[in-house]
């Protein structure tokens, strides 16, 4: 993996591990504009209200999460319709 890919794949870690931290905060909103806003914002995305809901209901009846391990597979400069030609990532968090 060459650096850059590595500090992108770093980054992306970070960013997932954060998301986690604020779930387990019960920060809500904060997790919410952690999605991409270009998924965001579209009129069928998920609602604020909707997401919290979720989030809520997924914290009372499983508790905290603990990260153990990311997986990440970076798909840079490869086009896909799916992704209107964006870069993304796949991945697994245990």
């Amino acid at each position: 993996m060459r650096t850059k890919t590595r500090a992108q794949a770093a980054s992306l870690e970070k960013r997932i591990r954060h998301f986690y931290s604020l779930l387990n905060e019960g920060r809500f909103a904060d997790c919410y504009r952690m999605i991409d806003p270009t998924v965001r914002d579209k009129s069928f995305s998920v609602t604020l209200h909707q997401y919290q809901t979720s989030l809520r209901t997924f914290l009372h009846h499983y508790g905290q999460v603990r990260v153990r391990g990311i997986s990440l597979d970076l798909h840079l400069g490869e086009p896909s319709e799916l992704y209107e030609g964006r870069d993304f990532a796949a991945g697994q968090t245990v």
